[in-house]
């Protein structure tokens, strides 16, 4: 028998089964490799993005903007939206829209900024806010809305009546009709008749 073949042939084996051992050991000393696709790496991303407290997810810059949410909502007061929110996001964030609220009254699609105040108006204001809009639109002096200066523009109406008209509607209310007026002191149906063609009676 040829030992010299059988040693060469044994020290081969043996080298191979080292170097198998040597892949191996290497393999475990570099740990676990754990390999993702795609989705999952951008799901795992996801998952790791900062959150506000309500549970949305903060814009890019992570800040956060202050806006005071009140009139016909379900929870007034101020809420901190992220950057880039609508009215509508800020109506969301106080409960939404209460009952009474007039829900066309605001664009909901418009942005909020930074110290913004949204307020919704019920359905009776949005009415009169409505009817002192056209009232001004067409050069009428609102009864219960306008200032002493204003109200000095009407014919006969001096600083006195001006102000009468003013303390009149703080302590009884907003006018319901322009000839509510003849019940403050100083007009009449003479004064009421010069003033009559130039006020209304809106908001």
């Amino acid at each position: 028998m040829n030992y010299s073949k059988l040693f060469r042939i044994v020290l081969g084996l043996c080298c191979v089964a080292a170097g198998v051992l040597f892949i191996l050991a290497r393999g475990r000393s570099g740990g676990d490799v754990v390999v993702r696709t795609s989705e999952e790496r951008q799901n795992a991303a996801s998952s790791e993005a900062p959150q506000t407290p309500g549970g949305d997810r903060q814009d890019a810059s992570g800040i956060l903007i202050a806006v005071h949410v009140c009139g016909a909502v379900e929870e007034p007061g101020v809420y901190g939206l992220p950057q880039g929110s609508r009215i509508g996001d800020a109506i969301e964030a106080a409960g939404g829209f209460a009952e009474d609220a007039d829900r066309d009254y605001l664009n909901l699609a418009l942005p909020v900024e930074d110290g913004t105040q949204v307020r919704v108006p019920s359905l009776d204001e949005s009415a009169a806010l409505r009817e002192s809009a056209a009232a001004r639109a067409a050069g009428l002096v609102d009864i219960n809305t306008a200032g002493a200066d204003e109200l000095m523009t009407l014919p006969g109406i001096g600083a006195a009546r001006a102000q009468a008209i003013i303390d009149y509607r703080e302590a009884n209310g907003a006018f319901g009709d322009i000839s509510e007026i003849m019940r403050v002191s100083g007009i009449k149906e003479a004064a009421f008749e010069k003033i009559k063609d130039r006020i209304a009676a809106g908001g």
